[in-house]
C-alpha cells in the first residue's frame, strides 16, 4: 500500500496544498455561524457550514457537506452523507457518521473519531505543518489515519476482518513527535519514519505489519506487531 501524495485522489478528493478539495458535488448551500456559541444544523442539501469564534455545535445532517470549525472549541458532527470536516484553531471534537468521511484536525489539540464508513482521518494539512497533540480513532469501517507533527494517539477501529492503515506523519511530511499507536482487532499496517522520537506502537490483535521508511527507529517501542520491515516508501 503506497502513502497518498499531494496530487493524488482519495475517495474522490484531490489532495492539494490544503489537503483536500471537494468536487463540485459538495457544498451548494451556505450556512454561517456568528461570533457567539452557535447550534448550526445542516439541511437535506449539500451544505457548506462555517463556524466562527464561539464554542459551536455543528450537525451536518443529510447531503455531501463541507464543515469548517472556527476559533472556538467546537463539536463538529458529520452527517449521513460523504462529508469533509476541517477543525479550526480551538480544541475540537470531530465525529464521523454513516458516510465515507474525511475529517482533518487543525492546529489545536483535537479528537477525531471515524464513523461507520471508509473514513480518512488526519490531524494536519501536510503542506502547512499544522499539528497539536491529537487523538485519531478509527470507526467500524476501513479507515486511513494520517498522523502529524504533535505527540499524537492513533487508534484503529473495532472491525476484525477489514484493514485499517495507520500512517505516521513523517511519511507524508518531515514532522516529528512522540506518538502512540493502537491497532484495531483486525490486520493493521503501520507506516513510520526513523525520526529519533520515541513512538509507542501497540499493534493489538490480528496479523499486523510495521513498515519503517529506510531504517527501523531504535527509539520506538513495539508490542504485538507480528512483522516489522524497513522499506523506501514511494
Amino acid at each position: 500500500m503506497n502513502c497518498p501524495r499531494v496530487g493524488s485522489r482519495i475517495g474522490g478528493l484531490l489532495l492539494v496544498g490544503v489537503f483536500a478539495v471537494a468536487p463540485s458535488a459538495y457544498a451548494q448551500n451556505m450556512i454561517h455561524g456568528t461570533q457567539g456559541a452557535d447550534q448550526l444544523e445542516g439541511t437535506a442539501r449539500n451544505d457548506r457550514i462555517r463556524a466562527q469564534a464561539g464554542a459551536d455545535q455543528v450537525h451536518a445532517r443529510v447531503g455531501r457537506d463541507v464543515v469548517f470549525g472556527g476559533r472556538g472549541d467546537d463539536v463538529l458532527h458529520a452527517g449521513n452523507g460523504d462529508d469533509v470536516i476541517f477543525a479550526g484553531r480551538g480544541r475540537d471534537l470531530l465525529l464521523g457518521q454513516a458516510g465515507d468521511d474525511h475529517a482533518i484536525g487543525g492546529p489545536g489539540d483535537d479528537v477525531v473519531v471515524g464513523g461507520k464508513g471508509r473514513d480518512v482521518l488526519g490531524n494536519q494539512v501536510p503542506n502547512f505543518g499544522f499539528g497539536g497533540d491529537d487523538t485519531l480513532r478509527g470507526g467500524p469501517g476501513v479507515d486511513l489515519l494520517l498522523d502529524g507533527t504533535g505527540d499524537d494517539v492513533l487508534r484503529g477501529g473495532p472491525n476484525n476482518k477489514l484493514e485499517d492503515s495507520l500512517f505516521g506523519g513523517e511519511t507524508l511530511s518531515p514532522g516529528r513527535g512522540a506518538d502512540v499507536v493502537f491497532g484495531g482487532r483486525g490486520p493493521d499496517i503501520v507506516r513510520l519514519a526513523n525520526d529519533g522520537s520515541r513512538d509507542v506502537i501497540n499493534c493489538g490483535r490480528g496479523a499486523d505489519t510495521v513498515f519503517y521508511n529506510k531504517a527501523i527507529d531504535p527509539h520506538d517501542v513495539l508490542t504485538a506487531c507480528e512483522k516489522v520491515e524497513s522499506h523506501v516508501f514511494d
